[in-house]
């Protein structure tokens, strides 16, 4: 009887190691598999003809944004194994556009592409070199006028095989580029200020980029 009992333990326990050893095995072979389904994705990727990026601007005696406008945008990104690592983007100031089509619109582009501000007739383009980037932000030097400074784009910045997707936006401090217009704004007096611009402006950004056949 004993004998019996040892025999009927000894398959028991025998059972389970082989079922657990099967169990490891094909968890293992599962494990593989999704290991192998992971795909690098490395290329350039480029915007479309029709890119732009929004800014918004406003006096600082306003409540919100009483200029909006957009500036034709164009340039890469470089993705090596999933990761963004580099590119740049130009932005051309000369078509720099603000809403609406009217002779005040008009006038402000004009004022805006002078050289109290932007000087397109020397510097016809601004230019976002990216330094780094993660899945919900895109750091780069931002140069206007031939000045750089460090910008922050927040947002959400997605790879596939075939597409990079920005979607974001970063606030400006246009007095760190030194425009003559904005530093004799900023040193107005107090009481004087409420028509004066905003220095600080708002950049919107909404972009795909398709990837270059290679």
């Amino acid at each position: 009887m004993k004998k019996l009992v040892y025999s009927i333990f000894a398959i028991g326990a025998m059972s389970l190691v082989s079922c657990g050893g099967a169990e490891t095995a094909e968890n293992t072979e599962n494990k593989e598999e999704k290991k192998e389904e992971v795909v690098a994705i490395s290329g350039v990727y480029n915007t479309a003809e029709s890119a732009s990026i929004v800014w918004k601007a406003k006096h600082y005696g306003d409540a919100d944004f009483v200029h909006v406008g957009t500036v034709p945008t164009s340039g890469n990104v470089v993705v090596e194994n999933n990761q963004v690592i580099g590119g740049e983007f130009k932005f051309n100031l000369v078509k720099l556009d603000e809403e609406g089509d009217n002779d005040y619109t008009k006038m402000l582009e004009g004022h805006l592409q002078d050289s109290t501000f932007f000087f397109t007739s020397m510097f016809p383009d601004a230019t976002f070199t990216i330094t780094s980037a993660t899945e919900t932000s895109v750091t780069g030097e931002l140069s206007v006028v031939g000045v750089s400074q460090t910008v922050t784009i927040d947002g959400t910045l997605a790879v596939t095989d075939g597409e990079v997707a920005l979607v974001g936006s970063t606030t400006v401090d246009m007095l760190g580029f030194n425009m003559p217009y904005l530093i004799a704004s900023e040193q107005a007096p107090e009481d004087k200020k409420s028509q004066s611009p905003d220095p600080k402006v708002v950049i919107e950004i909404d972009m795909k980029l398709a990837k270059a056949a290679m």
